[in-house]
């Protein structure tokens, strides 16, 4: 069962547009960061995982910490090749 602890961090740009969203939506941060953890049962062989959620919530972070090199990106899809 593969784990995940991740870690993404980001400092914004200090702009117009930056200040303008932080803001409206009353964003007092110099720095951002977010934390992914889980577990995900894969069962020994599969061919195709689908990891589902809304936008933004990490669902491409998670896979290429989990899958790496093996992940298929084709157009605006994103696909996890593994051998069975």
């Amino acid at each position: 069962m593969p784990h995940f602890d991740i870690v993404r961090q980001s400092t914004p740009a200090k702009s117009f547009r930056v200040a303008s969203v932080m803001g409206t939506y009353d964003l007092q941060t110099e720095h951002i960061s977010e934390k992914f953890v889980g577990d995900i049962d894969l069962p020994e062989k599969w061919n195709v995982g689908l990891i589902v959620g809304r936008s933004g919530t990490g669902k491409t972070t998670i896979a290429t910490e989990l899958f790496g090199d093996k992940i298929y990106r084709g157009g605006a899809e994103l696909y996890a090749r593994m051998s069975a």
